[in-house]
């Protein structure tokens, strides 16, 4: 940097964000004048107005439009491309101390005074450019659409500019100040304060500013590195489930063959007794009625079977490729209920379903298949109850509570519970405690799949004759209201 550096870096870098967003490579002009990202990059340091109209030309002839300067300053207030002074700007929250004071404020974007306060009153400011050479009009064309987005940057409207055949600028404001309180007290700010203010800031979180730039480009690079460890790791999984499915297949073969075997039994059966009614039909009067009352009880069968293997064939398919779904908020207590409902039929008059909960906030998730979920487990909940014949109290439990944005559930039994040996396994595929025809062994590794692809994890607890806690945690995605207040 030397005497003829006089355009603050503030400026640059509104123009580098600006030519990111629209895919326009800089580099090269950045080379040739022997400058660095990172020079270029921290707002404290200065360049040459030469090298700023360079970087203004090149943005408007890749970009397509002419006198650029203007919205690339008043776009910048969007993008905090200023640095500390920003954050000085969002903490006043009224353009009026800053307009007022207007050549302070453009001294921090370009060391020569060419912007001046011609005339103001209440709810106005006049400016004049001082640049007869013209050399410094994109930078002043910068400052003066900065200036006049300046209650972007505090969620307000923009101001109105006028121009003038004398060159003169106006710029109109409404006078509804306001300072960290809802007052209409109009607040007087000196010009030194914000001088000091800034200075201080400056000096604390120049070398921060400095380091984070390393960082984000460290950052940057990890990022890059765990997506790649993300997807590899996604393969692996996928791969390992392909693997455990392939090396178990002769134990779903087995699972399937049983309700099969039975179909096709009463398949025959059907046809037999359909030859004794034909047989029988000449004489109505000695029509088989017990034959004719079998008929819908085996129909009944063939249902329960080919509904067997459905849900099994379901269930494996969901294992190997869970998909993604579509995913809405949806409140927990909706698809409690719904489970509840769905397994009346096992636990009506005989358990007693009790629900607690202390959430807040509604669930952004896939709800059929947290359903899947929580049926899964509670079924597994009705059938550890009732393997203990001597529990005339059986009871279910359904709790909510929220923490570090962090949703749990959690469903307990005081059913027959789990082994040891056997908790270390529940998770596994095909693995089950229950008689043979009783369960595939898919149903909590399923449940782990569904919620591991939402995000959480699921962790069950238990005892041999004090029942069993499943806990699952999940993370919260919308919340009905947020406080927006600043303090």
């Amino acid at each position: 940097m030397n005497q003829f550096d006089t355009v603050s870096c503030r400026i640059i870098r509104s123009c580098l964000d600006y030519a990111n967003a629209k895919n326009i490579d800089l580099e090269e002009i950045i080379s040739r004048y022997d400058y660095s990202y990172e020079l270029v990059e921290d707002s404290y340091n200065w360049v040459s107005i030469a090298f700023l109209n360079e970087i203004i030309g090149r943005i408007e002839k890749e970009g397509g439009k002419n006198n650029i300067a203007f919205e690339i300053g008043s776009d910048s207030t969007t993008r905090n491309s200023w640095g500390d002074i920003e954050n000085v700007i969002k903490a006043i929250g009224n353009p009026k101390p800053i307009l007022m004071h207007v050549e302070k404020f453009t001294a921090y974007f370009i060391k020569i005074a060419l912007i001046k306060l011609d005339d103001s009153d209440a709810n106005s400011i006049t400016i004049k450019f001082a640049d007869s050479t013209g050399e410094y009009t994109n930078a002043l064309e910068f400052i003066l659409g900065a200036m006049t987005s300046i209650p972007r940057l505090w969620g307000g409207n923009d101001l109105s500019a006028v121009r003038f055949r004398d060159k003169t600028i106006r710029i109109n404001f409404s006078e509804d100040p306001s300072f960290f309180d809802t007052s209409n007290d109009y607040k007087k700010f000196s010009p030194k304060l914000l001088e000091e203010i800034i200075l201080g800031l400056e000096k604390t979180k120049k070398i921060i500013e400095h380091k984070n730039g390393e960082l984000e480009k460290k950052n940057k690079e990890l990022e890059k590195a765990y997506k790649e460890l993300e997807h590899n790791v996604s393969l692996k999984i996928q791969n390992e489930k392909m693997a455990t499915i392939g090396t178990l297949s002769s134990g779903i073969a087995h699972e399937i063959n049983n309700p099969l075997s039975f179909v096709i039994s009463n398949f025959k059966s059907i046809h037999k007794y359909f030859n004794v009614l034909l047989d029988s039909i000449e004489d109505k009067s000695k029509l088989p009625v017990d034959v004719v009352m079998d008929i819908p009880t085996i129909l009944g069968e063939i249902e329960d079977g080919l509904s067997r293997v459905k849900k099994l064939v379901e269930d494996i398919n969901y294992l190997a490729h869970p998909g993604t779904g579509e995913r809405t908020p949806i409140e927990i207590k909706d698809i409690i209920n719904t489970a509840i409902r769905l397994t009346s039929n096992a636990h009506k008059n005989s358990i007693n379903i009790i629900e607690k909960y202390e959430h807040r906030n509604r669930l952004v998730c896939t709800p059929s298949k947290i359903s899947q979920v929580l049926i899964n487990i509670m079924m597994n909940s009705i059938q550890a109850i009732k393997q203990d014949h001597n529990n005339n109290n059986g009871e279910i439990v359904f709790s909510t509570k929220e923490y570090d944005n962090n949703f749990e559930l959690c469903i307990s039994d005081n059913g027959h519970g789990i082994s040891k040996e056997d908790l270390t396994r529940v998770f596994e595929p095909f693995f089950t405690t229950k008689k043979a025809g009783e369960g595939t062994g898919l149903g909590l590794s399923t449940c782990q799949s569904i919620v591991a692809s939402h995000g959480g994890s699921i962790q069950l607890e238990s005892e041999l004759g004090l029942g069993t806690k499943v806990t699952i945690l999940l993370p919260v995605s919308e919340k009905p209201g947020n406080d927006l207040s600043l303090f």
